[in-house]
C-alpha cells in the first residue's frame, strides 16, 4: 500500500509521469494512452534527448500472440496449462495419499 502511495504523490506533484506497460499487463491494455493531468499510460514513447529521438516500445507490439487471432491460441494454451497444473496437483496429492512417487505431467507432456 506504501508503494501505491508513494506512486499517487508522485503523479499529484508537478513531475511529469509516465506509466509503461508491456507483455503482461494485459488489464492496462484497454486504457491504453490514456492521459490524466501529469500521468500517461502507455506502450509506446518516443523521447527527445540532446536533439535525438528515441523510441521506446515493447516487444509484445511485434508478438504476433498477442495480437488477431493468435491471441485465442494464446489463450487457450494459458487456460490448458493451469488446468494440466490443476491436475497434476490433484494428482500428487492422491499419489501421495497412495504412498507413491509424485510426478509431473506438464513434464510429461
Amino acid at each position: 500500500m506504501m508503494v501505491i502511495k508513494e506512486i499517487m504523490q508522485f503523479i499529484t506533484s508537478w513531475n511529469k509521469s509516465i506509466l509503461y506497460y508491456g507483455n503482461h499487463d494485459e488489464i492496462l491494455r484497454r486504457y491504453a494512452d490514456i492521459e490524466v493531468g501529469n500521468f500517461t499510460l502507455t506502450d509506446k514513447l518516443v523521447l527527445e534527448i540532446d536533439n535525438k529521438v528515441t523510441w521506446v516500445f515493447s516487444r509484445r507490439l511485434f508478438d504476433n500472440t498477442t495480437k488477431g487471432s493468435a491471441k485465442i491460441f494464446a489463450k487457450l494454451g494459458s487456460t490448458g496449462y493451469a488446468m494440466l497444473f490443476l491436475l497434476t496437483a490433484s494428482l500428487i496429492i492422491f499419489l501421495k495419499l497412495a504412498g507413491r512417487e509424485r510426478i509431473s505431467i506438464s513434464k510429461k507432456i
